[in-house]
């Protein structure tokens, strides 16, 4: 894992991510409680949202205070205040105020938090990575490396961290025994903050600028091709359809640069290779969009109770350039939807309105 907290910016994408499990946002005496078991992504949102399903996949939740009891893959959290007391098989990512990581909660992978005040009450499995104002790691065992950036990180004689200790030369630290951890990295505080606004700079400029770039492209595309919007507007979501999608996409993806080259080597088909690879490198870039589009009209639909080209579209876009800022994760969620949105393009090519 990369040592910077570029992941943190995913969360906001947590709150249009599909299978919504949400209630009139907006209500202060809200309260939302998920249970059960489930397959792949479930999200819950609200003003109070407390977490006790069993997901083998990804569990989202985002509100003003968000509890997390559950078992998860991965899980990904957002809110006011935050209290993780649940089983991650892989990674755990946090945003919020305050965060708490009860004496119950196991993370099997890495940790990544990003809040004001950050309380750690469980012994960490690997790695954690925080950026916080205050962080108290009293009587707890790290057994991988701590990357800390913070004004104040609180110890205790019982804490021990097998790694190393990172931190910043402005940082203060209390109760910090030496002796306990496997080595400690200072950093200057200025090199810190240099490299996050650069980095931060960069990737929203080209966060920015590719987002507007794919969101213009796409609109022209729709508003062209009306039969093309009609036909995301309504798509076939079953099981057999996504599947056969996904499987004519990976095969798309295969077939037409082998069928280019065979097609390079007669001379009377040459122009058509050519055409053939503009029309494929176009709907490469494309294809993510596609099914950004598609779920973005399925959130504006669902919580917005609209129909609007643009709303969808923008949710769309953001949704699917957050994604791709996780490590991982992002690249595996990016290609099924790459190859989904290939054979979606397809689809709505070869579709005939009824």
């Amino acid at each position: 894992m990369k040592k910077n907290f570029k992941l943190f910016s995913i969360l906001l994408a947590l709150l249009f991510i599909t299978n919504v499990n949400a209630r009139e946002l907006g209500y202060a005496d809200e309260k939302v409680v998920q249970e059960g078991v489930y397959d792949s992504v479930r999200m819950i949102a609200g003003k109070e949202v407390e977490n006790k399903a069993e997901v083998d996949g990804m569990s989202l939740g985002a509100g003003y205070e968000v509890k997390a009891g559950g078992k998860s893959t991965y899980g990904l959290y957002a809110g006011n205040t935050v209290d993780i007391n649940e089983e991650v098989e892989k990674d755990l990512f946090v945003a919020g105020n305050e965060v708490t990581l009860s004496s119950n909660a196991k993370v099997q992978r890495d940790i990544f938090i990003a809040a004001s005040k950050v309380i750690i009450n469980t012994d960490i499995l690997r790695d954690i990575y925080i950026a916080a104002d205050t962080v108290n790691l009293k009587g707890v065992t790290i057994n991988g490396d701590a990357t800390i950036y913070a004004r104040k990180i609180e110890f205790d004689s019982t804490t021990n961290i097998v790694g190393t200790l990172t931190y910043s030369d402005d940082t203060e630290t209390i109760g910090l025994n030496k002796s306990n951890m496997g080595s400690i990295n200072i950093v200057e505080s200025k090199e810190v903050k240099d490299r996050i606004v650069i980095s931060f700079k960069t990737r929203l400029i080209n966060f920015t600028f590719s987002s507007i770039t794919a969101f213009i492209t796409m609109i022209v595309l729709l508003l062209l091709f009306p039969k093309l919007k009609n036909r995301l507007n309504n798509p076939d979501l079953s099981v057999s359809s996504v599947c056969k999608n996904m499987a004519i996409g990976f095969g798309l993806l295969l077939a037409v640069p082998v069928l280019c080259l065979a097609l390079l080597f007669t001379r009377v088909l040459v122009p058509l290779s050519l055409i053939t690879l503009a029309i494929y490198l176009f709907s490469l870039y494309l294809a993510t969009y596609f099914a950004g589009y598609l779920i973005g009209n399925k959130i504006t639909s669902k919580l917005f109770k609209l129909d609007n080209m643009y709303l969808s579209l923008l949710f769309g876009v953001l949704l699917i350039k957050l994604i791709s800022l996780i490590p991982t994760l992002g690249v595996i969620v990016i290609f099924i939807l790459f190859i989904y949105g290939l054979g979606l393009i397809l689809d709505s090519l070869i579709y005939k309105e009824k």
